[in-house]
């Protein structure tokens, strides 16, 4: 992914990412070639990775159509000495991808100290470059699109190059309409139905944000009747994607009956939806207080009268450790969730979980599960939050009314309750957190 987005932000053309890659758990084989490594072992580096000599060259040219070498680590490529640190470029537009690595190459004009440097030994770009005749650097010296396309495809070849064991996924694209759906259980025997609506408004879409309209139209838990549910545009506006990719965002509110549910609707075409299983985050949090380096973090969910029998997990992403590592292991460890008590006339059950989770890695995922089989319900990839807020050891919960005169610099907003937080930090700094907990106003 890394790759796929420094391509795009540096300018190059659109890359496919395709996601499935395993954590590699030891270094690969040692030899990376050097600058003063012969052309024969170059050449035979890259051809057991499966890269022809025309992608060996494409290759380097693209890694090096931006930067330069530093004097501080190469003294003695760069002939500069190593304090003040110096940079050598590659070429003449060294912070933009262009072709002119190869143009600047083909000219004589070139910087590139991996080409005119005085140590014949360490030239490995000119003969990298010339070791096919100079054929491939003269294609990509032909156009800037051309560059940058050719560029892309060996980025992609180089990035999905995978071992034998492992199945990347298809390429995943921006979808065009993409609604983020919470339910949960209310007051007084109602669900909340929230959410945002991510709508695609890229030039070649054609959609015109001053003339789109968004709602949401659902059946009952039966499959029964239409409801509609007007959304209202975002404050936030328009967010950016890679390559120019645009999106605005509607958001929506309203309240159901427990009694009749929710459900999908659209023939297969819809969003699904199962009012089985709720996710109450409100009452989910990690505490704020470590024990031992350990965080408590408290999981719950509201299940359906009638599904209440059937089994409830939490599946968590445990973030664990490795030495000589640097990416942590992602270990998932199953919670059973237990039956604390019923919701009156709701209809629903409550359930809750606890797990312990590390000081310095209480932030992950988790799912939740309930039953399994074909009538399994899943809510995937929750996140982990702390308590909402705690002002001098007191938690910023309850009627927002009043928490607006416990705390004087508390403002409502909607049903959301907007708080001034002041630390100890030497800079008076001031910070502004949002709750969005279910307060009553």
């Amino acid at each position: 992914m890394s790759v796929v987005v420094a391509n795009a932000g540096c300018g190059g053309a659109r890359m496919p990412f395709r996601a499935g890659r395993i954590d590699a758990v030891e270094a690969g084989p040692a030899g990376v070639p050097e600058p003063d490594t012969p052309m024969d072992t170059t050449r035979s580096t890259f051809a057991k990775a499966g890269f022809s000599e025309s992608e060996m060259i494409a290759l380097v040219a693209c890694g090096h159509t931006l930067g330069g070498v530093h004097s501080r680590n190469n003294p003695h490529i760069t002939g500069l000495d190593p304090t003040p640190d110096t940079v050598t470029k590659f070429d003449s537009t060294f912070d933009d991808f262009d072709n002119k690595i190869a143009t600047e190459y083909l000219k004589g004009n070139t910087s590139n100290p991996l080409v005119v440097g005085k140590n014949e030994t360490l030239n490995s770009d000119k003969r990298i470059f010339a070791s096919d005749g100079n054929k491939t650097i003269q294609d990509l010296g032909c156009t800037k699109n051309g560059f940058k396309t050719a560029c892309a495809d060996v980025f992609t070849r180089m990035i999905d190059t995978v071992p034998s064991a492992v199945q990347l996924t298809e390429p995943i694209e921006a979808v065009d309409i993409k609604p983020y759906v919470g339910l949960s259980l209310g007051e007084n025997g109602s669900i909340a139905f929230s959410g945002r609506v991510r709508v695609r408004t890229t030039e070649d879409t054609g959609r015109d944000v001053s003339d789109l309209t968004v709602h949401l139209s659902f059946a009952d838990r039966n499959g029964e009747g239409t409801v509609t549910v007007p959304t209202t545009l975002d404050e936030g506006g328009v967010t950016y994607g890679l390559w120019g990719e645009t999106f605005v965002w509607y958001q929506f509110e309203t309240v159901i009956p427990a009694a009749s549910g929710i459900s999908k609707n659209g023939g297969g075409s819809g969003y699904p939806l199962d009012d089985a299983l709720l996710y109450q985050a409100s009452a989910s949090c990690v505490d704020r207080t470590s024990v031992n380096n350990e965080r408590t973090f408290t999981v719950t969910a509201a299940v359906r009268e009638d599904r209440a029998a059937d089994p409830v997990k939490m599946e968590l992403v445990r973030l664990v450790r490795r030495q000589g590592i640097i990416h942590r292991q992602l270990v998932v460890e199953t919670v059973d969730l237990a039956a604390t008590a019923d919701e009156g006339e709701s209809g629903y059950v409550t359930f809750q979980g606890q797990i312990q989770l590390p000081t310095n890695g209480w932030s992950t995922s988790f799912d939740l599960v309930l039953g399994g089989g074909e009538k399994e319900v899943r809510l995937d990839f929750l996140k982990t939050q702390t308590f909402p807020e705690l002002l001098g050891g007191r938690a910023a919960l309850g009627d927002a009314g009043e928490e607006a005169e416990r705390f004087p610099d508390a403002s409502i907003d909607g049903r959301r309750l907007r708080l001034r937080v002041y630390e100890d930090y030497e800079d008076a700094t001031q910070i502004v957190v949002t709750c969005a907990m279910p307060f009553k106003v």
